[in-house]
């Protein structure tokens, strides 16, 4: 499974680069094997667009987020790991809806 981030069309700070495999890492560690994951970052038309995405035959759970850096308040080094964060808890969300017992019960009905 994918632990680390791809960059396209610019070059992440290396804190900021460290920050968001971390954050990557740990929830990786919440899916089985058979999961893929991907996550990347392009920066287009000034914006940084992020999607985390994890894949396996039967279901996909993702979370994306535009930062628009004239938009968004960029005035501490850490604005971008805010929302790789916030991405990791819709994530996290996700996990919580597949493993809770009405999901359970409507998966095993159909």
């Amino acid at each position: 499974m994918a632990k680390n981030f791809e960059y396209f069309d610019f070059v992440p700070r290396k804190q900021f680069e460290i920050g968001a495999n971390e954050l990557l890492s740990k929830i990786c560690k919440k899916f089985p094997d058979s999961f893929s994951c991907e996550a990347r970052c392009t920066f287009f038309a000034n914006k940084f667009f992020f999607q985390i995405l994890f894949r396996d035959g039967e279901n996909t759970i993702s979370s994306q987020t535009i930062l628009d850096p004239k938009k968004d308040q960029t005035n501490k080094r850490d604005w971008q790991i805010k929302a790789i964060e916030k991405m990791v808890l819709h994530i996290q969300k996700q996990i919580e809806s597949l493993n809770s017992p009405e999901y359970k019960n409507k998966k095993a009905a159909s």
